[in-house]
């Protein structure tokens, strides 16, 4: 008997340390992302007002040192953000708590702000540059438009990961501004009348 109980014993023991180790959610990831984003957001609408200011005061071959600059500068900001939003698709993230669930409107309005900043951007150019400018900083726009997409995607997946089939204001809410994100970003490439489809 005593025997029996030392092997049960023994075994439990060693299942205890060849067992693996169950995986750990990253509880903060949410809160990590959002502040990311957040500051990204500052830094992209402060170089968005910079080729604001530029734009409307001179559209000569002259703003295009500035704009090669600024445009760049957004396009790293925006490339950056790769590296926030993946771990939201690849890491073990769900299910959320319900206060983890309560910061993806705020995440998903950040990233709407972003994304519409920079189409109102190249909505700007396209009308005011000189046909000239506008194509000699045709790459450093373009490399800008493309760096959307790839950002915006996990985001989404995430957020309509996170709220599944529940029903809940806060669900509601994450489905709308899915929809509106969604809508922006296809915009950016294929917007109403080609805008900016003619810049790429």
């Amino acid at each position: 008997m005593q025997f029996t109980s030392f092997v049960v014993a023994a075994l439990s023991v060693g299942s205890a340390f060849a067992a693996p180790a169950p995986a750990t959610r990253d509880i903060q990831i949410v809160d990590t992302a959002l502040s990311a984003v957040s500051s990204i957001k500052a830094l992209v609408e402060a170089e968005l007002s910079s080729i604001e200011s530029v734009v409307q005061n001179a559209v000569g071959q002259d703003v295009v040192p500035i704009l090669e600059k600024t445009l760049g500068n957004v396009g790293q900001e925006v490339s950056s953000l790769l590296t926030v939003v993946l771990p939201l698709v690849t890491k073990d993230v769900l299910p959320l708590a319900e206060n983890e669930i309560a910061n993806v409107p705020a995440l998903l309005n950040e990233v709407l702000s972003i994304v519409d900043g920079i189409l109102g951007m190249a909505e700007d150019l396209v009308e005011k540059l000189v046909p000239d400018v506008l194509a000699i900083v045709k790459p450093e726009l373009s490399f800008v438009l493309n760096t959307v997409i790839p950002v915006v995607k996990p985001v989404l997946k995430f957020a309509t990961s996170a709220v599944g089939d529940v029903v809940t204001p806060v669900a509601k809410e994450v489905t709308g501004l899915v929809g509106q994100v969604d809508s922006v970003a296809s915009g950016i490439l294929k917007p109403i009348g080609g805008v900016v489809v003619a810049i790429l």
